[in-house]
């Protein structure tokens, strides 16, 4: 081996742990390596950018683009709450539906992006039916490559393939659809072995690092406020067993002004703490009832909103063209913009554990948002959220439920 060979292999092997690690951005990478390699010779300028000049490379370019543009019109997001209606029906029709939207998506769409925002409806799905979240999320990702095979552009080796095709031979180019007669027969077999053979051979992982835990199922922070006749005044968060009655882990502790978070299991708790809480909606309700404790929110909930019959609870995840995100709801001031509160948030892959009116807002987080109906529907129609569901709960009901808190 010659002392250049083993600088090319050295150099190559270097792109490869950087590419593992990422320790920097792909592309960072990929550009800083090929500059390198025309520092040191072993690459002529003209080789070097030779692909940019590349028809497959500026297709895929502009798909791009289109994958963006098709992001930001909410065409897609307005499929996925369609999806989320049908899924509430049917589970078979409603996963059959999901995984050929899926696919047919992937067959124009940039297959990253699909998956990513199928993530949330699929986390969903496996929540309602019960099921691990590795039986979908798996065949979610699969699906989303068959799907590229149905068309020219569905992934980026069709078009790279073509280009060689016709650049080395007098054959005319391939056809949009010329893969479809094959891709068709391929999603064909690959669906029925996703929907009736892959939910019997992946395990169900239920363990506390299962992905339920790592997304943050039902994983909402909010704040509840202890009254003076909470049971909880006077003993300890381990005494009221709060992790195992309600199965909601108390993350900090808020009293006059300063931060608890140490030991907080055996803090003893006093009239007028803030309890910053992860959970779900059930069990804050549950909790809502036994502890007389109150949810806070940045705005205050007169009573007559609280008594209003037509007022909605409901799920809404933030999408990605979004003019909200990378802001708090304290700059959006989102109650005089939406008319509606919001009571809780979620993140995937994240434990939030600031006041919610200081979180900064990423894209798919998920927002626990109370308002009148037709507030609620203005609110689906700005392209900021897709309205995932509304929640089953007596709000209403009883008096002075949500106590105010700037």
């Amino acid at each position: 081996m010659t002392f250049e060979i083993a600088i090319v292999l050295g150099l190559i092997a270097l792109m490869l742990v950087l590419f593992l690690k990422e320790y920097f951005p792909l592309d960072v990478t990929a550009l800083t390596i090929l500059a390198v390699f025309m520092m040191t010779g072993y690459l002529s300028v003209e080789d070097a950018i030779s692909g940019f000049s590349n028809p497959a490379v500026i297709t895929i370019a502009i798909l791009f683009v289109l994958s963006h543009a098709l992001q930001q019109s909410g065409i897609l997001e307005y499929g996925i709450v369609r999806l989320n209606k049908l899924t509430e029906k049917s589970k078979l029709l409603g996963l059959a539906a999901f995984l050929i939207s899926i696919a047919f998506a992937s067959a124009f769409v940039n297959n990253t992006a699909i998956v990513a925002m199928f993530i949330p409806l699929t986390i969903r799905i496996s929540k309602k039916y019960n099921l691990s979240p590795s039986k979908l999320l798996l065949p979610l990702s699969y699906i989303a490559i068959i799907g590229g095979t149905l068309t020219l552009v569905g992934t980026s080796t069709n078009l790279l393939v073509n280009s060689i095709y016709t650049g080395t031979t007098s054959f005319e180019p391939l056809g949009m659809f010329e893969f479809s007669k094959y891709g068709i027969f391929i999603l064909i077999v690959g669906l029925v072995y996703i929907i009736f053979a892959v939910p019997l051979i992946i395990p169900s992982r239920t363990v506390t690092t299962s992905l339920t835990q790592s997304y943050h199922m039902g994983g909402y922070l909010t704040e509840l406020k202890v009254s003076e006749e909470s049971p909880l005044v006077g003993r300890t968060c381990m005494e009221r067993a709060i992790n195992k009655n309600f199965d909601i882990i108390v993350l900090d502790i808020i009293r006059e002004g300063k931060v608890i978070s140490s030991n907080i299991r055996n803090t003893i708790i006093h009239p007028g703490d803030v309890l910053f809480v992860r959970g779900s909606v059930e069990n804050f309700l549950r909790m809502k009832e036994v502890e007389k404790v109150n949810m806070l929110t940045d705005e205050k909930l007169t009573q007559d909103e609280l008594e209003n019959e037509d007022n909605l609870l409901v799920e809404c995840l933030l999408t990605q063209q979004s003019d909200l995100i990378e802001k708090s709801l304290m700059e959006i001031n989102f109650r005089r913009r939406f008319g509606s509160f919001v009571l809780a948030v979620r993140r995937e892959g994240a434990i939030l554990r600031r006041k919610i009116a200081h979180v900064i807002l990423r894209s798919f987080d998920t927002l626990l948002i109370y308002g009148p109906r037709e507030k609620i529907i203005e609110l689906a129609n700005t392209g900021d959220f897709i309205v995932l569901g509304e929640i089953e709960a007596a709000l209403k009901k009883h008096r002075f439920w949500w106590v105010s808190m700037a």
